[in-house]
């Protein structure tokens, strides 16, 4: 085989691991990251219009990640008549482990993807039949946006409504990826309901990250699935 053609094979090949699963459960398993939420207001979505939850995400690994590595699933439960509307999103901002920022930024692409397996039920009142995706990407064309190792973080805020602004955001108090939280100090917290997953080049994100909270302790609480692959189960086993 000559240069050329195993350039064309490699480049052709390269998309095609996302569309095997051993390679993508692989490539799941090689980052050492946790994914965090807090809401921004303090307020229940299930008693107030707003929806703007603030994402952080923790590199734990030795080596710099890129925030085009990065996609957040999260899955609502609500009449499609009524749509869920993805409004704005912040910058994201990228922070050194001591705190101090990087200078970098990133920014975020929403869409939805195909929606879960609505007999998939974790709980009375968690329930999900639509899936929506935050993708992170560089801000800057000319340079790539990197988490730093060792505890560096990347955060932002997005926001969303119910048509137009209905209330509440959370009508039957039933999405899966709902925020409760209420505590006026708004800490970080996982949440096993938010999903960090893997970027798929040829499908739509599906496989799930296992989550970290430390170089080598998995997050007990990384992202449950709400029936696109199986019903409740996370990639850790735990």
């Amino acid at each position: 085989m000559n240069h050329e053609n195993a350039v064309r094979l490699a480049i052709f090949a390269l998309p095609l691991m996302w569309m095997i699963p051993g390679a993508a459960s692989a490539q799941a398993q090689s980052l050492r990251l946790n994914l965090q939420v807090r809401n921004v207001d303090a307020t229940d979505s299930c008693n107030s219009t707003n929806y703007r939850p603030e994402f952080k995400v923790t590199n734990f690994g030795t080596e710099p990640v890129s925030v085009g590595n990065i996609n957040i699933r999260m899955f609502f439960n609500n009449t499609r008549q009524e749509f869920i509307e993805f409004v704005n999103a912040d910058f994201v901002r990228i922070f050194n482990a001591n705190g101090t920022i990087t200078g970098s930024f990133g920014q975020v692409l929403h869409f939805e993807a195909p929606p879960p397996n609505p007999a998939c039920v974790v709980a009375p009142d968690r329930r999900a039949n639509q899936t929506h995706i935050l993708a992170l990407s560089s801000a800057s064309p000319f340079a790539d946006a990197l988490i730093p190792p060792n505890g560096g973080f990347a955060t932002v805020i997005v926001q969303y409504r119910r048509n137009g602004g209905l209330f509440p955001f959370d009508t039957g108090c039933d999405d899966f990826s709902k925020l409760r939280s209420t505590d006026p100090a708004r800490p970080f917290v996982d949440d096993r309901f938010y999903n960090l997953v893997v970027p798929a080049s040829m499908t739509f994100p599906s496989v799930l990250r296992c989550e970290f909270t430390g170089p080598t302790t998995v997050d007990p609480n990384s992202g449950i699935d709400a029936g696109v692959v199986t019903c409740g189960t996370n990639a850790c086993g735990v």
